[in-house]
Order: structure tokens, then C-alpha cells, then sequence
């Protein structure tokens, strides 16, 4: 960040709460006189509704993409999401860590981007204020943010220009959770005499829970607070932290907006296509925001002017959200919270502790609580008796939140001061602590066990102060079966199984020079660092010498790293892309023809419908020939969030097309993320069939056709659900194309036996091009030792001519002897495959007319046989044998 030359730094201490609704910025300095930190908030400037400058110390938390001009923060953003609204991201912070993508104009921004945007704005803004721009700052997050969660905001502040290394090169404590930060603001206002010392005394400790519901997330943490005396200062200690919750006032408003569009029903016409309805939801849902706002505020003046009688609180909402159809209802605070009351889950108590991880319970408010109080009582010996409950968060200012919290716990919440500001006030408390040397101790906030033959067997309890730096060791693991590859899984969660809420974080596998017996004990020993990322160091206890070492981090790909760049992946095969053609389509028109096309499908049936497809996919025709196809790429993935579910899986279809004509890498990235979105494994059993074999099909195809090996575990987790079954060839494909690892291997070995057809001719052939030893970096042929015994013995039992055709294919690639400067199969061991393969080049002895097409079925075998024989014994194949080894890898 630039500065003015003569900018004077001074000691600021600054703090920044990156919310989901509201973000702003905090700074302190020492009062010389009560030696407390007196911290103010940022004005922060920005563009106000329907234009004009404007300063506020809440800044929204969205982003407009005005088209040809720099991104907008601020309330204009947020006044724009009504009027463009696919040009508006909001609520970005609960896709912190994630691999979503918001496609503006053909281009993508992850979340610690759109991110990067509000924390720069504030920063800007503070130029005005300091007389330079601030680099050294601390930035909030949910307690039970994960590790992906955390990289990613310290990924945004390293882009907004924030310091997040020191001077050599290790990383810069800069993140504080928002529980704490919302403890320290209190404590502080209570040692300046703002708050009275009576809402808690802290001369004897105190276990208190905050309650933080803010505009996407729901944290709920339990502390240890007590004076230090010798330090003459309360400290803090972590007991217990909720699972990450994606819940907060974004939910309330969802709710009252469908009871909204539920009265408006009857005046929505009937054809509008999807993108119109999206349009108004989200209009609805800014009408729902703005009447809980109205309810809220009657609420604190009724109480402001000594009314008790809630009953008369009410909202009218008068609006127009489409043409000339009014939209006009009277709300009351009795209805508004019977349509919250799922939220509030009435129906829990503290008794519901006892069936926590038994019974599966639909997001609430008090899931969480629940949550924390059995870490607690875990972690205690008993159950933990709360003495305070501090709110904090924009949502905990309505009423309806606190009487649920008072009915709860059987008193009264603290709602001291103004919850939307307590964070980043904090936040300035703790930068001072740092810079005095101070640092508090994170725990982790769940428990991390790996899976075992009798369940899962607890690594790390929640609660753990981090880092953990001494090994806790563990000599009780033995292996599984016979095996020289040792899989690893691992799950986050209490249960000692891996039924939910227990959900699984990684997999991981170990290759060793000599396979494993059955039974043998396996020693680990567990290293866990301050961001929860866990190093597990292991080795047969019969033989320290064959040490490995795993790292435990969620299989998705964080958002914060950069896509893959397709080029520099070594297990590729290089792509053959078709000439250009000279022809060039109009983008907009064509687009806009299919949109029409896309929108008339779903109104008629029959003969009509398959009217309509055959144009589809004449314009995809068109499309796939066409030399500008860079631009219908970058159009089709903006468009394919707009459309109805016929549009988005013919989009998927030309995209999968598209992406083996593509040459642009990032292209390719975008392709296979937005794919990734539309074909969420957890999602995939809510689904219906048809979706699912469209949709769902269509974008794992896609996938595969970008063969980008970042997509490998998304794949291997959609071919583990039962939902995907009837897709299972095009998710195998897929995995064969994209993958190049130990992990895809091991996941479709048990294949190569299936009852199923389908399944033992698509692990054959993913098998061979996972395994081909053309790859600049082959996967080690010791991975596949027993593999290429189990394919020869299967082939000779085979008796589907498509198994047995991708069969010699695979023992082809797999045993690939022409460069043996590469890792490649053994001679003794090659022989014996040519053994399994030489019955094929055998012509067939067919002496009648109904044996001619066994007859051309036998020449194909026999074909792919000489191939794969040649490849085996080293010879270099023709030119003829050469175009037949392609047609089938690139099946």
C-alpha cells in the first residue's frame, strides 16, 4: 500500500471485523490516564443509495461489478442488488474457504477476492482518517472457522495489502476469533467504568458463554474468565468452541421472504423463466431484511418509551416487485416469530444433551449450544455451569433471540452496549496485547479421529489448546488386510463412528516398498499446529526405518490457492485442439436464442419438447464450430446460474464439449469449478433421478473433459454415494481422465470384479490411462503390482468383449516397456502378462453365418492385443498401431 511521504505513523491499534452483513474497521490508542485502550470506529467512506458520497461506520458488505468500471462497495452495492442483481455479491464470508467462484463478465472471483475488495475499501478510507494507509491490523473470524476458512481471510488480507508475514518470512498472528474479541470489548468497557461491574463480577472466575449471531454465522463459544492478580488483568481461556454453523440473520430473512413469495403466488404469472424468479426472491428477500429491520426498531422504542405490550409491533409492507402487481401485507411480531420458530428450535433443551450425536438435528440456534456445553462437560468432568451469556451480533439485538436465549438457561442474556461494533473494538484490545508480547492460546474447536476397523479412533479432542507440539502418540493401529498401500481416513467429530454429525475431512494413502500383513501394528505420533492443521508422522512398529509423514487438511481445494494450472500438470496427455475455424457467431444473439429456446421447453410436452431440442442442438452444433468459442465459454458460465434445470444441462453439455477444444487454461479452471458446483456429492442424494442423470452427468463429464487433476477427490466422493449409481460410467471416465494418484487407484481396484458390466468396463479403461507410463510423472508402478495380477486373471474369465477389449488396454498401458528409463514393471513380471494376453492374437474359427460378428469382436481383441503385447516388450508401434491406442484412450 502507498503512503504520502510525509505521513506520520503513530500507535494505532486497529482492529477489523470482515463481516457477512457489515464489516468495519476499529482503532485505539493508551488513555494516559486510565491506561485503557479507548477505541473509536473508522468513518468509512463510500458511495451512497442512488449515488452521491457518503460516510458510515458500517460498511455493507457486498460488492457491485459496475460493468466497465472499478467494483463498488458499500450501501450502493447493496442498493444494486435489487436492480442488477447478477452483478452484486453479498453474504461472501460464509464461502470463505470454499471453491465457489462469482462469474462477472466471464470472470471468476473466489471469495478471499470479493473479500480483498471490502478490506481494502476500508483501508482506502482510512487513509483520510490516519494520513496514511495501515498495514499492520488484526481481522476477525468465526471461532469455528477451519483451517481452509482461516487461509483464505489471511489470503484476502495478504491482497488488500495487510502484512501477514514478518520481516522473515514467518506467519503474522493477525487473525483473533470473534468471541474473544467480543470478551476483551467487554472486559475493557467494564475497567473504564462504561458498564457496570454488577452484569459480572469477575473478582472470582466465571465460565461465560458468547453468543455471536451475525449475518451468516452463528458462533457459540465457552470461556473461562478470571483475574489474574498477579498481572492485575481478567484473563481468557477457551474451553469449548460449536461446530462451523452456517446460520444467521440471512436465514430469518429467508424464511420471511418464502411466506412472502408463498401470499404473492397467485399474482406471479406462470411463464416466467428462472432468471425473472431469482430476480424476485432476491427482492423479496430485501424486503424481509427490511421488515425485521422495522420490527426491531419498534421494538427498542416501545421499550425506550416504557410500553411492555409487544402485541401492537407490527410492519406494513407496500411494494411493486413486479409490473404493476402490488404486493401488500401486514406483519406482526406474533407471526413473524411463529415463521422464525424452526430457528429457534422450541423444541430443544438442556436435556437434548443427551442425544446430541444420536439424533440428527435441523440448523438452529441451540444445536450449537448444545454443542459447547458437551465439549464442556467433556472437558470438565461435568456439566458446565453457565454464569453469563454475552451477546453479541446484529441479529442478538431482536428480542425474539433473547427471550429464546432467557428461556434457554433460565436467565436473562448480557446485551451490554452495541453488538454490531463490540468485535472490532475488540479486536483493537487484542493488537495491543500483541503488541506488548501478549498472545492467547486457540483451541481446536472439534475433534479429529482417523476411521479404524471398530469405528473411529479419537486422535485430538475439541478443546485442545493449540499448537499441539509434543507428539501424542498412539501404538494401538494395526492393519487392515494384507497390503502394501495403508489408507488413511480421517473424520472431524465427536462420534466413535462415521455416522453424522461426524463428517469426513481427508483421505490419505501410504505406499510401501513391502506389503503389509494383516494385524500388523502400525506407531503414529500427532503434531498439531495453531491454525489446526494436523502433521501425523507414522511407521510399521516392526520397522522404524519406513517412516511416512501425512498432513490433515480438508480435501477441497481452498479457495485461496490458485486453479491448477493445466499445463504444468505432468500426468496429462497433451490435448490435440482441432484447427480454427474461420466462421464466428454472435455471441448475444445466439445466447439469446437459446435462453428463449431453454425457457419454451419446460411450458410444452411431446412432440414439441423434441422440436425444441433439435434446435438446442443445432445452435450447439453451431457453437462447437465456431472459432470464438473462447467468448461462448465465458458467456455460457455466467449465464448457466439463470437458467431452469433443462438450460443448465444443456449448458454443462456444450461446456464438457467446449472444454476438449479449449487451449486457454484458466477457461478450463473456470470450466471445471463451475461443474464442481453443479454436482455436489452430499447434495447428490436429494436430488431427483432425472437430475441427476442430466445435470449431475453433464457436469461430471465436463469435468473430465478438462482433466484437471484438482477435481480427483470431488469425483471419488460422488462415485462413493449410492445416489450416483446410474451414472457411475461417466463419474469413472471422468476419474480416469483426471486423475493421476495412489488414491484413484485403490477406489477403483475393488471395480475391476463388479457384478456390474458398466462398472468393470470403465474401471478397466480408467485404470489404463491412470497407469499409462507415457505420463511425464507416472503414478509408481508398485501401486499396481496386485492390480496387474487381478486384471490378467480377470481377462481370462471375462466374458463381456468391452471389459475384455479396456482389460488388455490397461495391462497395456500399465506394463508399458518402450522407455525403460521410467518406472516401468519388471521383465520376470511382463512375461507373465503376455501369457494372458496371447490367446488373443489367435484368429477365431467361425464356420457359420451368425458367428460373423463374434468374428469382428475377435479381430478387435486381437488388434488391441498385438498393441498392448508390442508396448510390453519394448518395440515401438506403427504408425497404424500407434492411431489404435489412441482411439481407445481417448475413449
Amino acid at each position: 500500500m502507498n503512503e504520502p511521504q510525509n505521513a506520520t505513523r503513530k500507535n494505532y491499534y486497529i482492529g477489523i471485523d470482515l463481516g457477512t452483513t457489515n464489516s468495519l474497521m476499529a482503532w485505539g490508542t493508551i488513555n494516559p490516564k486510565t491506561n485503557q485502550i479507548d477505541p473509536k470506529i473508522v468513518p468509512i467512506a463510500m458511495m451512497i443509495e442512488r449515488g452521491g458520497r457518503g460516510k458510515r461506520e458500517l460498511l455493507p458488505s457486498y460488492v457491485y461489478f459496475k460493468e466497465n468500471s472499478v467494483p463498488i462497495v458499500g450501501e450502493y452495492a447493496k442498493y444494486m442488488i435489487g436492480r442488477q442483481t447478477e452483478r452484486v455479491v453479498k453474504s461472501i464470508k460464509s464461502e470463505m474457504g470454499t471453491s465457489k467462484q462469482s462469474m462477472i463478465d466471464g470472470n471468476g472471483y473466489h471469495p478471499a477476492k470479493i473479500s480483498s475488495l471490502i478490506l481494502t475499501h476500508m483501508a482506502e478510507s482510512a487513509r483520510a482518517h490516519f494520513g496514511y494507509i495501515p498495514d499492520d491490523v488484526v481481522i476477525t473470524v468465526p471461532a469455528s472457522f477451519d483451517s481452509d476458512m482461516r487461509s483464505a481471510t489471511i489470503e484476502a488480507a495478504k491482497l488488500a495489502g495487510f502484512k501477514t508475514t514478518e520481516d522473515d518470512g514467518s506467519p503474522r498472528n493477525i487473525l483473533l476469533d470473534e468471541p474473544r474479541a467480543a470478551l476483551y470489548d467487554f472486559i475493557n468497557r467494564q475497567n473504564k467504568g462504561e458498564i457496570p461491574e454488577t452484569l459480572i463480577d469477575f473478582s472470582n472466575p466465571k465460565l461465560i458463554l458468547v453468543f455471536d449471531l451475525g449475518g451468516g454465522t452463528l458462533d457459540v463459544s465457552l470461556h473461562h474468565v478470571f483475574l489474574d492478580n498477579e498481572k492485575q488483568r481478567v484473563q481468557v481461556e477457551d474451553l469449548a468452541v460449536s461446530r462451523y454453523t452456517r446460520i444467521g440473520g440471512d436465514n430469518f430473512d429467508q424464511l420471511l421472504a418464502d411466506r412472502f413469495m408463498e401470499d404473492y403466488s397467485e399474482k406471479i404469472p406462470t411463464d416466467l423463466d428462472d432468471f425473472q424468479l431469482n430476480l424476485l426472491r432476491r427482492t423479496f428477500l430485501q424486503y424481509a431484511e427490511q421488515a425485521k429491520i422495522d420490527l426491531s426498531d419498534q421494538i427498542e422504542n416501545m421499550k425506550l418509551m416504557g410500553h411492555s405490550d409487544l402485541n401492537q409491533v407490527e410492519t406494513q409492507i407496500i411494494q411493486t416487485p413486479f409490473e404493476n402487481r402490488v404486493f401488500d401485507y401486514q406483519l406482526t411480531l406474533e407471526e413473524y416469530e411463529d415463521i422464525i420458530a424452526p430457528l429457534l428450535a422450541y423444541n430443544l433443551s438442556l436435556d437434548s444433551i443427551d442425544h446430541l450425536n444420536s439424533t440428527k438435528f435441523n440448523e438452529n440456534i441451540i444445536y450449537p449450544i448444545l454443542d459447547v456445553l458437551q465439549k464442556g462437560k467433556i472437558k470438565l468432568g461435568s456439566m458446565p455451569q453457565v454464569d453469563g451469556v454475552l451477546l453479541n451480533g446484529g441479529m442478538t439485538k431482536f428480542l425474539s433471540i433473547q427471550n429464546r436465549l432467557e428461556e434457554f438457561f433460565g436467565f436473562r442474556p448480557i446485551a451490554a452496549g452495541d453488538p454490531d461494533k463490540a468485535v472490532a473494538r475488540g479486536a483493537t484490545v487484542y493488537h495491543y496485547d500483541l503488541h506488548r508480547g501478549i498472545r492467547h492460546a486457540r483451541i481446536l474447536n472439534d475433534t479429529i479421529g482417523i476411521q479404524i476397523v471398530s469405528g473411529v479412533k479419537h486422535l485430538v479432542d475439541a478443546g485442545t489448546v493449540l499448537p499441539l507440539t509434543s507428539p501424542k502418540p498412539y501404538d494401538n493401529l494395526v492393519v487392515n488386510e494384507d497390503s502394501s498401500c495403508l489408507d488413511l481416513p480421517f473424520y472431524l467429530g465427536s462420534r466413535k463412528d462415521t455416522m453424522p454429525p461426524n463428517r469426513k475431512i481427508a483421505l490419505r494413502q501410504v505406499q510401501f516398498q513391502r506389503p503389509l500383513r494383516k494385524g500388523e501394528p502400525i506407531f503414529i505420533q500427532v503434531k498439531v499446529d495453531e491454525r489446526g492443521i494436523m502433521t501425523l508422522e507414522g511407521w510399521p512398529k516392526a520397522n522404524p526405518s519406513e517412516k511416512f509423514t501425512v498432513t490433515v487438511i480438508s480435501d477441497a481445494m481452498p479457495e485461496t490457492q490458485a486453479p491448477l494450472d493445466p499445463a504444468r500438470e505432468p500426468h496429462r496427455f497433451k490435448k490435440k485442439i482441432p484447427p480454427v475455424q474461420e466462421n464466428q457467431l454472435d455471441v448475444s444473439s445466439t445466447m439469446r436464442a437459446l435462453e428463449r429456446l431453454f425457457s419454451s421447453y419446460m411450458a410444452v410436452y411431446g412432440l414439441q419438447q423434441k422440436q425444441i431440442m433439435e434446435k438446442v442442438k443445432g445452435i450447439e452444433s453451431a457453437i462447437l464450430k465456431t472459432s470464438n468459442t473462447t467468448d461462448f465459454i465465458k458467456s455460457l458460465l455466467m449465464k448457466i446460474e439463470y437458467v431452469n434445470n433443462f438450460g443448465r444441462g444443456r449448458i454443462l453439455s456444450l461446456l464438457g464439449n467446449l472444454a476438449t477444444k479449449c487451449s486457454e487454461d484458466e477457461l478450463l479452471c473456470d470450466i471445471c469449478e463451475k461443474a464442481m458446483s453443479q454436482s455436489q456429492p452430499d447434495r447428490v442424494g436429494s436430488k431427483h433421478p432425472k437430475v441427476v442423470d442430466t445435470i449431475v452427468r453433464f457436469a461430471v463429464e465436463a469435468i473430465g473433459n478438462t482433466e484437471l487433476s484438482f477435481a480427483e477427490s470431488h469425483l471419488i466422493n460422488l462415485l462413493n454415494q449410492p445416489a450416483s449409481e446410474p451414472i457411475h460410467n461417466s463419474i469413472i471416465h471422468a476419474i480416469g481422465k483426471t486423475s493421476n494418484s495412489i488414491n484413484a487407484v485403490q477406489h477403483l481396484k475393488p471395480l475391476i470384479k463388479s457384478e456390474n458390466d458398466t462398472d468393470r468396463i470403465g474401471a478397466n479403461w480408467a485404470l489404463g490411462r491412470i497407469g499409462s507410463r507415457e505420463k511425464d510423472e507416472p503414478v509408481p508402478i508398485l501401486t499396481f503390482d496386485s492390480i496387474v495380477s487381478t486384471l490378467a486373471n480377470q481377462l481370462r474369465e471375462e466374458d463381456h468383449n468391452d471389459a475384455k477389449r479396456n482389460c488388455i488396454y490397461a495391462l497395456g498401458e500399465i506394463c508399458d516397456r518402450r522407455n525403460l528409463s521410467k518406472d516401468v514393471i519388471s521383465e520376470k513380471k511382463s512375461m507373465n502378462v503376455i501369457k494372458a494376453l496371447e490367446p488373443y492374437l489367435k484368429p477365431a474359427q467361425i464356420n457359420s453365418l451368425s458367428g460373423l460378428g463374434k468374428l469382428k469382436q475377435n479381430e478387435i481383441l486381437q488388434r488391441f492385443a498385438q498393441v498392448s503385447i508390442n508396448m510390453i516388450k519394448g518395440v515401438q508401434l506403427s504408425q497404424e498401431e500407434e492411431s489404435n491406442l489412441m482411439t481407445i484412450r481417448t475413449l
